[in-house]
């Protein structure tokens, strides 16, 4: 015989059983496919611009879009300093509410003759040189990684 009791024993019984089947509708991940649009600007065109620093044109250019640093006709067995090849700063689209953190950078593959001069004062444009030592050693190339870190500001 079924009483009231028994009623609701079952339907308190089937709703725990339902709701720990179901769960709670708390979800711990989501995976979903969304598009991507990327477009590169030039290295003197782009959010972050890199360009040859004042008195620099000789030495360094633009090539397929990227900068390019020519070092030619350096006096043999001599340490010559470059202290401002590139200068790092912010172009014209980057957002009002972004400025740059710090600069900093490093040589891809350490050559041997090759040292970075960089200066990373906190005003733009962050400038960094190099300089080759051709009196000890015999560099014939290598990669510079630049690496810029922004910030927000905050109104």
């Amino acid at each position: 015989m079924i009483n009231r009791r028994n009623v609701l024993i079952g339907l308190g019984t089937g709703v725990a059983a339902g709701g720990a089947a179901i769960g709670t509708g708390a979800f711990s991940q989501v995976t979903a496919t969304r598009d991507v649009n990327i477009d590169t600007s030039d290295d003197t065109e782009a959010y972050v611009i890199l360009e040859a620093a004042s008195g620099a044109d000789n030495y360094v250019s633009q090539e397929g879009g990227q900068l390019q640093i020519d070092l030619d006709d350096l006096n043999q067995n001599s340490v010559t300093e470059f202290d401002s090849l590139v200068e790092v700063s912010l172009g014209d689209d980057a957002s009002d509410d972004v400025e740059i953190d710090n600069v900093s950078a490093s040589i891809v593959d350490e050559t041997d003759g090759i040292k970075l001069l960089d200066d990373n004062a906190s005003d733009e444009p962050y400038e960094i040189g190099l300089e080759i030592d051709l009196e000890n050693h015999t560099p014939t190339g290598g990669e510079i990684e630049i690496t810029v870190e922004t910030i927000e500001i905050e109104d």
